[in-house]
């Protein structure tokens, strides 16, 4: 998979029994340094970043791991999606990814099926993606829990924060585009990565 803001995988090794991805090299900084960002900012690159992802899912690549640690933007301002280490084949992926039906990811990006061990599938990523625009918004992630049972239990149940209660002054339509996405009920929430684009696209023109 080729795109422009992706980071090149170059190759894979293993050193001293260690595998290893070798990946361009990135100058820059990661999203998670620089956020919260203004609404416009923000969805300019949240709409960058899922054009990306459209990119890996047409090829039939989940990434299962995005996150704003995993964003990069280098010296030149060029926004680079990183961190393949979880990365999988659709048609390879088991239940959460791995033989052992074990939770893979980062916890807090999960979506509520990832915990339910759920077979991975590109609304993985839908889900991670949202959860990553909200915390690129607002500097805090929706759901917040004092332990990993506990946000499993709240991202399972549907139990966030809401937007307004963060950004007081928000439109209302930034409100209603979260509890879309991040609903418990997966009907509600975006199918693609273009209807996930069209909806961040709209906060625009309601801005």
């Amino acid at each position: 998979v080729s795109h422009r803001n992706l980071a090149t995988v170059y190759g894979f090794e293993v050193y001293r029994s260690t595998p290893m991805i070798v990946m361009e090299f990135v100058d820059g900084s990661t999203l998670a340094e620089r956020i919260p960002l203004p609404l416009d900012v923000a969805i300019e690159v949240m709409l960058e970043v899922t054009e990306v992802v459209a990119c890996l899912h047409k090829a039939g690549v989940i990434h299962r791991d995005i996150k704003p640690r995993n964003i990069a933007i280098n010296s030149n301002g060029v926004l680079k999606l990183l961190d393949f280490g979880l990365a999988r084949i659709e048609r390879e992926a088991t239940m959460s990814g791995v033989s052992t039906h074990a939770i893979v990811g980062t916890p807090a990006y999960l979506s509520p099926e990832a915990h339910n061990r759920e077979r991975a599938n590109p609304t993985f990523d839908l889900w991670s993606l949202s959860v990553t625009f909200y915390e690129v918004l607002t500097g805090r992630r929706p759901f917040e829990a004092a332990s990993q049972d506990e946000l499993s239990a709240a991202i399972r149940a549907g139990r966030w924060t809401p937007v307004e209660k963060h950004l007081p002054a928000c439109p209302a339509s930034l409100a209603s585009f979260f509890s879309s996405a991040l609903a418990s009920d997966s009907g509600l929430r975006p199918k693609s990565t273009q209807q996930l684009a069209r909806r961040l696209s709209a906060l625009t023109a309601s801005s």
